[in-house]
C-alpha cells in the first residue's frame, strides 16, 4: 500500500499498520529544517511505529544552526531514540557521518540517491550549435553563486534552454512516468547542463552530459558531488567567475559524464538497499 505524503496527513488517523508490517520512506533532502514538515511527517511514523522495521530510502542532512534547527534536531533524535528497528540511507558520506553521529539507535547504511537506479538515457546531439540547459532553483534552498549565468551566456550568443524541474501540480501516481519522461528529456536534448539543483546534477548524469555545478544552501550538492567524483568526468563543482564558466563548456561540449566505474558503482548500492529488503521479507 503506497501513501503520498498529501495522502498520509489526510489519512494517518486511519491507517492500519500490524507490527510485521514493513514501512518504507522516500528518499530525499528530508532530513533537516529547510522544509520541516516533512521530517517531522517522518518524525512522527519512527516513533508511532516503534516496534515495526522502518527502510528509509537514501537521505541527505541539513539542520542549520539556528533555533529552529537546533529544535527539529533534537525532535529527530528523540524520535529515532524510540526504534531500534530503522534502517535509515544517507545518499552523501557527510550526510553518512551526521547521522551516525546522532542517530545512535539507528542502522546507518550508505547509498546513492534512488533516481541514480534509473535507466540512463543518454543522447546524442546531431546539431551545429550547441544547446546549453540551465536549470537553476528560485527557492530557499538557491545558490547565490550563479546569478551571472544567464547575462554571461545572453552576452555570448549562446543558445541556451531554462528547465524546470517541478511541474508545480499534484502528480498522481499513474502519471508519475510521464512526467519524470517530460523533465529527462529535455536533459537529454542539451548537450551541457548548468545547475544548482540535486537532482538537476543526477540527471545529467543519467543523460550522461557534462555539468557545471553550484552548491546549494544545504550542500547536498558539493557533497554527493565529491563522493561521485572519482567515477565522473567532465563535471565541475566550484564558485565560477563569468569567463570561467565560458571556458569549461567550450572544453566539456560532445563529452561524456560517466566513467566505466560508475555504473558499477550504482549498481552495488542499488543490489544493497534490495537485498535488504528481500532479507526482512523472508
Amino acid at each position: 500500500f503506497e501513501f503520498s505524503s498529501l495522502e498520509y496527513g489526510k489519512l494517518k488517523k486511519f491507517i492500519k499498520i500490524r507490527e510485521k508490517d514493513v514501512l518504507l520512506i522516500d528518499g530525499g533532502g528530508n532530513f533537516g529544517d529547510t522544509w520541516a514538515g516533512t521530517i517531522e511527517n517522518i518524525n512522527s511514523i519512527v516513533s508511532k511505529y516503534s516496534n515495526n522495521r522502518i527502510l528509509i530510502f537514501p537521505e541527505s542532512w541539513y539542520y542549520s544552526n539556528t533555533a529552529k534547527g537546533h529544535q527539529v534536531l533534537e525532535e529527530t533524535i528523540d524520535a529515532f531514540s524510540k526504534n531500534k528497528n530503522v534502517v535509515v540511507y544517507a545518499r552523501d558520506s557527510w550526510s553518512f557521518n551526521e547521522m551516525k553521529t546522532h542517530l545512535k539507535s539507528s542502522d546507518v547504511r550508505f547509498a546513492y540517491d534512488c533516481v541514480l537506479y534509473k535507466k540512463c538515457c543518454s543522447h546524442s546531439n546531431d546539431r551545429h550549435q550547441p544547446i546549453i540547459g540551465i536549470s537553476l532553483r528560485n527557492d530557499k534552498e538557491m545558490s547565490t553563486n550563479h546569478n551571472n549565468v544567464v547575462a554571461v551566456l545572453e552576452q555570448s550568443n549562446t543558445s541556451f534552454i531554462l528547465i524546470a524541474n517541478d511541474c508545480y501540480k499534484l502528480v498522481k501516481k499513474r502519471n508519475r512516468q510521464k512526467y519524470f519522461n517530460q523533465i529527462i528529456k529535455q536533459y537529454a536534448g542539451c548537450d551541457f547542463i548548468i545547475t544548482d539543483r540535486f537532482h538537476g546534477f543526477i540527471f545529467s548524469l543519467l543523460c550522461d552530459k557534462p555539468c557545471l555545478l553550484f552548491d546549494n544552501l544545504t550542500g547536498k550538492v558539493k557533497h554527493s558531488y565529491n563522493d561521485l567524483k572519482p567515477f565522473i568526468q567532465n563535471c565541475y563543482c566550484e564558485n565560477e567567475n563569468s569567463t570561467n564558466i565560458l571556458n569549461i563548456i567550450n572544453r566539456s561540449l560532445g563529452r561524456t559524464s560517466r566513467t566505466q566505474t560508475f555504473d558499477s558503482q550504482v549498481k552495488q548500492y542499488k543490489e544493497s538497499i534490495i537485498n535488504t529488503l528481500k532479507d526482512w521479507r523472508n
